[in-house]
């Protein structure tokens, strides 16, 4: 981890995305990435093991929430704005892992509160997107996502690519946009994998990155 951490700060610098979100960082890879991305312009906040930055010089934190779930950690909700007053709702996510029936299954129903959580997203005219993101641990065909993509639209639903390199390879982590939005899928380079898994020395994850633009749909 001593060596990843700072890979990780490449890649992040590397992509020079507006909004990045991370899983899996306790508090004091939080206070890491805060001192390190600062020095890229970002500032940012965390919770539940979960960190959200955004490019300073574009937004402004304007609200922030924690959505403690009934089970397990939670999710964490923050609203930017930008120069021109819009508003942004991201919600960034780490659904709980299990192998048991969608009816037991943890992460459905983390998901199923998520998806009241986000339908109450009301901030008039002022907000113009919302984005869903991170590690939901199910693969594209689960039912369990069918209470997202209701609502929202899978930012690489066109272009499908693994992101998880462990005991299985499968496409776990995604970006969810509102819709009348349009992603397009930014080129990630797929990792050389040792004894095929991750992380390797030159990918400092065991995931590889979503990467995605998104713009108006017009």
């Amino acid at each position: 981890w001593d060596l990843r951490k700072y890979r990780l700060i490449d890649k992040i610098s590397h992509y020079d995305a507006d909004i990045v979100f991370l899983q899996e960082i306790n508090t004091s890879a939080c206070d890491f990435f805060k001192e390190y991305l600062a020095k890229h312009n970002y500032s940012g906040t965390c919770a539940f093991d979960l960190a959200t930055f955004y490019k300073q010089n574009k937004f402004k934190l304007y609200d922030r929430k924690e959505l403690k779930y009934r089970y397990g950690k939670g999710a964490l909700s923050i609203t930017l704005e930008d120069s021109a007053t819009n508003l942004l709702d991201l919600v960034n996510v780490h659904l709980k892992w299990d192998n048991k029936p969608p009816e037991e299954h943890i992460g459905c129903r983390q998901i199923l509160e998520l998806s009241y959580f986000i339908r109450g997203f009301r901030h008039g005219k002022r907000s113009i997107l919302s984005v869903i993101g991170g590690d939901f641990n199910f693969g594209p065909d689960h039912k369990c996502l069918r209470s997202i993509n209701q609502y929202y639209v899978d930012s690489h639903v066109d272009n499908p690519y693994s992101t998880f390199y462990g005991e299985n390879i499968d496409r776990i982590d995604y970006i969810f946009h509102s819709k009348g939005w349009k992603a397009s899928s930014l080129a990630v380079v797929q990792p050389l994998l040792l004894d095929g898994k991750l992380p390797t020395v030159d990918e400092p994850s065991d995931h590889t990155p979503v990467v995605v633009e998104i713009k108006p749909d017009n």
